[in-house]
């Protein structure tokens, strides 16, 4: 007995919508929901259904090329931050299974994910929509050079005063379940590297700090170690000898990201602790580095090549209904338990540090 190819009916039961409203979503027609077209597309992309795409002549003439301009980290090599990197995957995947071209540039960002400089793919006349990944713009001179002829979508990023569609993540409402797991735990001094005070940060990490803040706040935790740091490896590693060196009770720590949390475990080691015996260590966005980490990291999953595909959809539907209200679509997050979170067990850690 061999097992049949998935159908539209087991999409629309595992995205516990009707027939209908599965068939609207996959085939990108009106009246659907954001949020349930991603949970459609979810379910289609886990069971492997196959969609004939059909597109039509009208719409093909129109959007032919999609732009993606994505932020490239500033610390050490040159390269793609690995959250970005997915959703890059996930805007090639869609843009392949649509037979779109794809063009692809990348722009330097600072410490806090700042546009310093503007990319020739702003002003590219073969570009017929436009993705911008993960840049924060405060200049208003390069602003200035993002098109307004055609559709465009911010994911990840902030472009002040221009409208357009946007797609984020729950990134305050995963912050706060990430802390108040640690808190579940039985942790009650919780620290808190891969930010700063500063509102320069990249919005995403202003949202996750609130989201720790918050999660204090509601479980009546006064005691808070914020441990201000950059988004580089260099500094959260720093960061932890710090917070270990003037606040040796924390038992546990949250980390804006997963990179910074694997260099926040590194730095424990090197402290001459343990993980997590010692102390808990909690990351963001579920990236190769958290599960490569040793021991794994527990961490917050975010969909991030699902993000990528809905960017791609989003423009395609917006050069069909060009005048429809923008959209705001954010992605909730999932608790990922691995090894790098133990139950608190008191002053053990206190009680080894003074033998």
């Amino acid at each position: 007995m061999t097992n049949s190819a998935p159908s539209l009916r087991d999409v629309a039961q595992a995205a516990g919508v009707s027939l209908a409203t599965a068939s609207r979503a996959l085939n990108n027609k009106t009246h659907v929901q954001p949020s349930t077209r991603a949970l459609v597309l979810k379910a289609a992309a886990d069971l492997g259904y196959k969609l004939q795409v059909r597109v039509a002549p009208s719409a093909a003439t129109e959007f032919n090329t999609v732009g993606v301009l994505i932020k490239r980290d500033p610390f050490g090599k040159a390269r793609l931050d690995p959250f970005y990197y997915h959703v890059l995957c996930g805007i090639e995947d869609e843009c392949q299974r649509l037979g779109l071209s794809l063009m692809y540039a990348s722009l330097p960002v600072n410490e806090y994910s700042n546009a310093s400089t503007w990319s020739p793919l702003l002003e590219n006349g073969e570009v017929d929509g436009l993705v911008i990944v993960g840049i924060v713009f405060s200049d208003a001179e390069i602003i200035q050079r993002i098109p307004t002829h055609i559709p465009v979508i911010v994911v990840d990023a902030l472009v002040p005063g221009f409208e357009s569609d946007i797609i984020t993540t729950d990134n305050l409402n995963g912050a706060y379940k990430a802390v108040s797991y640690l808190i579940e735990q039985g942790h009650r001094h919780i620290g808190l590297i891969g930010s700063s005070v500063s509102d320069a940060d990249h919005p995403s990490i202003i949202e996750r700090r609130a989201g720790y803040l918050k999660a204090l706040a509601d479980h009546g935790i006064k005691e808070t170690y914020v441990e201000e740091s950059i988004m580089s490896p260099e500094s959260a590693y720093n960061a932890v000898l710090r917070l270990l060196q003037h606040s040796p009770q924390v038992s546990a720590i949250f980390s804006c990201n997963d990179l910074l949390a694997e260099h926040a475990v590194r730095a424990i080691k090197d402290a001459g602790l343990r993980v997590p015996e010692d102390i808990s260590v909690i990351g963001f966005d579920d990236t190769e580095e958290g599960i490569s980490c040793r021991p794994p990291l527990t961490t917050m999953h975010v969909d991030k090549q699902l993000m990528g595909t809905l960017a791609v959809r989003q423009l395609y539907d917006r050069t069909a209904n060009p005048d429809r209200v923008t959209i705001n679509l954010q992605m909730r997050t999932k608790l990922i338990v691995r090894e790098s979170i133990a139950p608190y067990r008191g002053k053990t850690r206190l009680n080894n540090q003074r033998g």
